[in-house]
């Protein structure tokens, strides 16, 4: 029996971040913990997910342990310092700001990156061992 991932929300408090809340909690469950993250400000604050009451914690290296997917919704500066954290835990990072739409070489995510072509297609880019995906707003 497969494991189902872990997911983790970051900006989980923010407006795009309660819209993926639920989108979440309306799809097929297909999420093993969801992890919701944001601002020490918002850390403690309680949220529903998939009828399930949730409490936020700040984000912070520790957050990202045992994460396997880490979904950035927040403003780019936050993307850009805290993506790499949570690949170098070890979580596939999708990342829905521009933080990284002109960075050519992401090697330091040390794991694949995979870009969301128009079309949903995975496609790989710059090769390697990366861990981030684009949002494909951004190519």
């Amino acid at each position: 029996m497969n494991k189902k991932p872990s997911l983790a929300v970051v900006g989980a408090t923010g407006a795009v971040g309660t819209v993926m809340l639920d989108i979440l909690s309306k799809r097929e469950n297909v999420y093993g913990e969801i992890r919701l993250i944001a601002s020490t400000k918002s850390a403690g604050k309680k949220l529903t997910c998939r009828g399930e009451v949730l409490t936020v914690v700040a984000l912070s290296p520790e957050a990202f342990e045992g994460i396997d997917i880490a979904m950035f919704d927040v403003p780019d500066e936050v993307s850009k310092e805290w993506a790499p954290i949570a690949a170098s835990k070890g979580a596939v990072v999708v990342d829905n700001s521009g933080a990284f739409r002109m960075d050519s070489d992401l090697r330091y995510f040390n794991k694949p990156i995979i870009y969301i072509g128009d079309h949903g297609q995975l496609e790989s880019i710059e090769g390697g061992d990366f861990n981030l995906m684009k949002s494909p707003m951004y190519k």
